[in-house]
């Protein structure tokens, strides 16, 4: 009964995986399933499987027509504003190396590595160009999946927590069975491992993450 203890960990692990797979025939229309996948997909670290079962990560898709395109980001323009023509800027970061800056016309400029000389603020632009770099035509893909590894904790956390019950019980079993043998080394790992499983599950959860499909092609 000890192989039972050893392949607890392991067997939750291959388990606790767990997906969600989108097709058009989830939505009314073919647009709602394709704005959904650019709400999901937008500032994601993408992977991308093509019919031919080829593959590529890609980060923050974007459907426009029937293309998938991954950003584009253009940050080597430098450019510099007077302060007065500055309404207010919002750093990211207490090191204010990246923000927002809102000119007084109404302008938004999303910027690094941002600093004052003077009356002068300068800074780099950063511009977002999801038309650069086209990934394939959707005729051509088959899925595009995202990875997110906090959703995946509560369902691996239920399912090692059921699991070490069942395997524990069926350990304790097989223990009371041996009890006038004196073989009751395993039997008394049970509540042990009561506490042991749900943390390799909250492990597993973060390794295996809960992952959203969005299939576009059988």
């Amino acid at each position: 009964m000890k192989y039972i203890c050893l392949t607890i960990p392991l067997f939750i692990f291959l388990i606790t995986g767990c997906s969600s797979t989108y097709t058009t025939k989830d939505f009314p229309s073919k647009e709602k399933f394709i704005s959904s996948f650019n709400e999901m997909a937008r500032n994601e670290d993408l992977t991308v499987k093509f019919i031919d079962g080829s593959s590529m990560p890609i980060n923050d898709g974007y459907i426009i027509g029937d293309t998938l395109y991954s950003t584009c980001i253009i940050d080597n323009i430098f450019s510099q504003t007077p302060m007065h023509d500055i309404k207010k800027t919002n750093y990211n970061g207490w090191d204010h190396k990246f923000g927002t800056i809102l000119l007084n016309n109404g302008k938004e400029i999303d910027a690094k590595d941002i600093y004052v000389i003077n009356d002068t603020m300068y800074y780099t632009v950063i511009k977002k160009d999801y038309m650069q770099n086209p990934v394939g035509a959707l005729e051509r893909i088959k899925t595009v999946s995202y990875r997110n590894p906090w959703l995946g904790i509560p369902p691996a956390f239920l399912i090692s927590t059921a699991a070490t019950v069942v395997a524990g019980l069926i350990i304790k079993s097989v223990n009371n069975d041996n009890i006038q043998n004196r073989r009751t080394d395993v039997g008394n790992s049970f509540p042990a491992y009561l506490l042991l499983g749900p943390i390799i599950g909250l492990g597993a959860g973060v390794i295996n993450g809960y992952t959203y499909i969005y299939q576009f092609n059988p």
